[in-house]
């Protein structure tokens, strides 16, 4: 049985600027509302320190050199041992953890993050609005759901339903992929309001040209 209820897993490529203050912001949110939980850094090879602060901080590190957010994110996961996993971009702000922890206890099997809920506007580049906004649109015509943000970088999988879809994607369409074949199933998103980190920008170093073209051939041809 897992020691632990939940993976929170962190996407990382030299990323030692920030990714000990988001160990940290995450350690203190599980603390504070008595979840036991695990965090795991996802690190594609990074050149930098950032292994090393995130073993400083007392986090897993799982490596891999497959280029690609979705590569990474997948070998964490296969790496984790407990039954829910949510994903966080670290310029996202960690205090909807609990949220995503809830909705998952709910019985909900994906989780997305939203910026645009509650009429919210968040100051974001254009590329990164298009980016968000034209996939969860594609989506939620395509499948009659009601989708707003598909790249918040914040969200929550029950594990074993997520590996048995046999993901591709090696890149940011993975969650794409994820989302298409949840909804082919008939299966339902549940989406929470989340923040980005004021001060931060949406874009890592995972991010290629394209991904926003990627992401929408993906929403209509899966």
């Amino acid at each position: 049985m897992p020691k632990n209820d939940i993976s929170i897993i962190i996407p990382c490529l030299n990323g030692e600027k920030r990714i000990a203050a988001c160990i940290g912001e995450a350690q203190l949110t599980l603390q504070r509302c008595g979840i036991s939980g695990r965090i795991i850094v996802a690190d594609n090879m990074s050149s930098d320190n950032s292994v090393q602060r995130a073993v400083e901080k007392g986090a897993a590190v799982v490596k891999t050199p497959q280029h690609g957010w979705g590569n990474i994110v997948r070998a964490a996961m296969l790496s984790s041992e407990e039954k829910y996993v949510i994903v966080c971009d670290m310029y996202c702000d960690f205090v909807s953890i609990p949220d995503f922890y809830n909705a998952l206890l709910e019985g909900s099997k994906v989780v997305v993050g939203s910026r645009f809920m509650d009429g919210r506007k968040p100051e974001l580049p254009l590329s990164c609005r298009i980016y968000s906004r034209a996939g969860a649109e594609l989506l939620s015509a395509r499948y009659g759901c009601d989708l707003s943000d598909v790249g918040s970088g914040m969200y929550g999988f029950d594990r074993d339903e997520i590996m048995g879809y046999r993901l591709k994607s090696g890149g940011r369409t993975m969650l794409t992929e994820i989302l298409c074949k949840h909804l082919k199933n008939n299966g339902t998103v549940t989406q929470i309001p989340v923040v980005a980190r004021r001060g931060t920008s949406c874009k890592t170093g995972f991010d290629r040209r394209g991904d926003c073209a990627k992401n929408i051939a993906t929403a209509l041809f899966s």
